[in-house]
C-alpha cells in the first residue's frame, strides 16, 4: 500500500507501508540466527544483516506469517510463536523503493544451533540472501556491516539475563527521515 509522497533530493517518490513480523531465534547460549543479505538494487550499499521474518500477506494473521517465514527462510517450523520483544518502525530504501515498516520482533527459542535450510525462497529472496550466521551480543557490537534492529546486541543481553522484556522495548528508526 502506497501511503504518502516526500520528497528526497529534487525527486518525488512513493513510500510503501509495510506490516512485518520478525524472530529472534535465541539458542540456549544466547546466540541470535541472523541473515545477512545485499539489496541487488543497490550493489555499492553492501551488506547487511537481519533477523528473519517478513511482511504479511492480504488477509493473513500475524501468527501465520512468522511462522510461514521461518519455514521459508530458515526451514524452520515452529510450536508456539514466544513473546513479543520489540516494536520497530524503520524507513529504508530497499529493490528501488522506499519503505515505511512497522514490525512486531517476537522471541523463538531453539535448544541448539541449527544450520537453516531455505524451503520456499521468493526470486528476490533468492538475491538478497547471501549467508546465516548465529551471533552473540559481543559479535553483533564488533560486526562491521549494519544490522537490524539497532538495538538487538543490547536486547540479547537482556534476554539471556532477564528473559523477554515487559513491556517490549521499543526501536523507531523513522525520525530522521
Amino acid at each position: 500500500a502506497v501511503s504518502r509522497s516526500f520528497a528526497i533530493g529534487a525527486a518525488v517518490n512513493e513510500t510503501c507501508a509495510r506490516i512485518a513480523r520478525r524472530a529472534a531465534v535465541l539458542d540456549s547460549t544466547g546466540c541470535v540466527l541472523m541473515i545477512r543479505g545485499e539489496d541487488p538494487h543497490a550493489p555499492t550499499r553492501g551488506g547487511f544483516w537481519l533477523t528473519p521474518g517478513g511482511g504479511l500477506a492480504p488477509g493473513e494473521s500475524a501468527e501465520a506469517a512468522i511462522r510461514r517465514e521461518l519455514l521459508e527462510e530458515l526451514g524452520l517450523s515452529v510450536g508456539a510463536v514466544g513473546a513479543v520483544v520489540m516494536h520497530r518502525r524503520a524507513f529504508f530504501p530497499f529493490a528501488g523503493e522506499f519503505y515505511l515498516q512497522t514490525e512486531i520482533i517476537h522471541l523463538i527459542e531453539v535448544p541448539a544451533p541449527f544450520d537453516p535450510e531455505p524451503g520456499a525462497l521468493t526470486d528476490l529472496e533468492k538475491q538478497v540472501i547471501t549467508e546465516f550466521r548465529w551471533f552473540s551480543a559481543d559479535d553483533l557490537r564488533e560486526l562491521e556491516e549494519d544490522s537490524y534492529p539497532v538495538a538487538l546486541a543490547a536486547l540479547l543481553d537482556h534476554l539471556v539475563e532477564f528473559g523477554p522484556p515487559d513491556p517490549p522495548w521499543v526501536e523507531d528508526l523513522t525520525a530522521s527521515r
